[in-house]
């Protein structure tokens, strides 16, 4: 059975009123289906791929985030705990006339 990579969904329909849906990507098909005129027409070449510069500089971009998350969950950590340590300030005594 052949594989196609499908650039955007569609429907086929089928002799016989039967319908199969497609979604974007990699699919393994029967020939006949793989043959038809409008499978063909909505085929690319193969799926499109990322080159390795641009792969590792989404590695280094998502490694960035992990470590800015972590930053920002020390930094809440330590005002919340800033917080509790604060002691209240004495209510302010309201002159009376």
């Amino acid at each position: 059975m052949p594989k196609i990579y499908i650039a955007k969904p569609f429907v086929l329909n089928l002799d016989g009123g039967e319908q199969v849906k497609f979604s974007a990507g990699a699919h393994t098909v029967e020939q006949d289906i793989a043959d038809h005129w409008f499978v063909k027409a909505h085929t690319a070449e193969s799926a499109p791929t990322q080159s390795e510069d641009v792969a590792a500089e989404m590695a280094a971009k998502d490694a960035e985030i992990e470590t800015l998350k972590a930053a920002l969950a020390e930094a809440v950590a330590a005002k919340e705990e800033a917080a509790k340590a604060k002691p209240e300030a004495p209510a302010k005594a309201k002159k009376e006339v």
